[in-house]
């Protein structure tokens, strides 16, 4: 991860729960600055000044926008004793209908 050091854990879950999925993940890195929770989601935030690694600050903005134009929110916070938690929810919708052919046949393993 590029915000976690190497031997830091991330955790992904997903759970469908009445009209909503939430999607978490987790991780047990240095976590977000303490008061950023929010602005790290704006455009051109970086989750660390002068930060070393690559980067502009627009992924988690690019995220937000995806997630909000679909009826969604996104939140980060901290977690003790130390990492970020960055959870999604989302409504829950009829998946549209394939039409036969849509997708390529399956290759079979020979």
């Amino acid at each position: 991860s590029k915000y976690t050091p190497p031997d830091a854990r991330v955790v992904v879950a997903a759970a469908a729960s009445g009209s909503r999925m939430t999607i978490a993940v987790v991780d047990d890195g240095p976590g977000i600055r303490p008061g950023h929770e929010r602005e790290i989601f704006e455009k051109f935030a970086r989750g660390e000044r002068e930060s070393a690694s690559a980067g502009v600050g627009l992924g988690l903005a690019i995220c937000k926008s995806i997630v909000e134009a679909h009826g969604g929110t996104i939140v980060a916070e901290n977690v003790a004793p130390h990492g970020a938690a960055f959870t999604i929810s989302l409504p829950l919708g009829q998946a549209p209908a394939l039409e036969p052919g849509e997708l390529p046949p399956l290759e079979q393993e020979t």
